[in-house]
């Protein structure tokens, strides 16, 4: 199990890379004079950034049709399996591992993204490495989410991605993570329970979410209940169409949720 479990990280790694690989490719060199707004419905951006975990790129990709029904352009910048902390060693869904290249590149790269895309809003999703156990810079110990040391090092790191999402002078909305419950997998994950799993870490993170936003006092910078609007969902918020695998959400068996992020972006936008 150890040997196949280490093959699926070496995935996750070159997953992770060849997404940056091909969003920096296949993004348009724009116009000094691109429009702001989109070209069918103008009081939604022109171009929409989804950034975070690989909870941004499925999100992406269930927003297809809403995409061209709306003329909003949708890139999707996804660390899988990477979280917005740096990268350090840490313990994911149950197996430790060291630190992984692709999400240090997935970091690397996400400027350039940036600059090229120029988005008029980002919206942040995802961070379940987050509540994962690390062992932090200069500190041989394992901690976590809800530890005063690890807090104000994850603060001072989601404060540090809101500037280099931010940096062409997007609006940024940031969405709190709903809870998440992954299964096990023989030969891909550790054994269950998983920390990621604890409802009190997924609290937690979504509080420094609410007090780092806040903390700017700038409108750009707003924080949206994402969290909320799932758990609201019919069937509750492990609803297994929506849901299939705990964590990532199928956009296309939750409507209501599509008509949620468009009507926030909306907001964002105008603000």
């Amino acid at each position: 199990r150890r040997a196949s479990a280490d093959d699926l990280l070496s995935k996750l790694d070159s997953d992770a890379l060849a997404l940056q690989q091909a969003a920096l490719a296949e993004l348009p060199e724009l116009p000094v004079d691109a429009p702001n707004e989109a070209t069918i419905d103008a009081t939604l951006p022109a171009r929409l950034m989804l950034v975070g975990d690989s909870q941004s790129w499925v999100l992406d990709s269930g927003l297809d049709g809403w995409e061209v029904a709306t003329g909003v352009s949708v890139v999707s910048s996804a660390g899988v399996g990477c979280g917005i902390g740096s990268n350090t060693p840490i313990v994911y869904l149950g197996l430790e591992q060291d630190e992984r290249e692709g999400c240090t590149e997935w970091r690397r790269a996400l400027p350039l993204v940036v600059e090229k895309f120029r988005p008029n809003v980002v919206v942040i999703v995802g961070g379940t490495a987050d509540l994962s156990d690390r062992r932090l810079p200069g500190d041989d110990r394992w901690s976590h989410i809800g530890e005063s040391g690890y807090d104000e090092w994850l603060r001072a790191e989601m404060d540090a991605f809101l500037d280099v999402v931010s940096a062409t002078g997007a609006d940024v909305v940031w969405f709190t993570s709903p809870n998440v419950d992954p299964p096990y997998v023989a030969g891909e994950t550790g054994v269950p329970p998983f920390a990621e799993a604890e409802v009190e870490r997924t609290a937690r993170y979504n509080q420094l979410i609410a007090e780092v936003v806040e903390s700017r006092g700038d409108p750009r910078f707003e924080w949206a209940d994402f969290a909320a609007v799932v758990r609201a969902h019919p069937g509750g918020e492990f609803e297994p169409a929506m849901r299939p695998d705990g964590a990532h959400i199928d956009l296309t068996k939750a409507p209501e949720i599509v008509a949620w992020i468009e009507e926030t972006v909306r907001n964002v936008h105008g603000d």
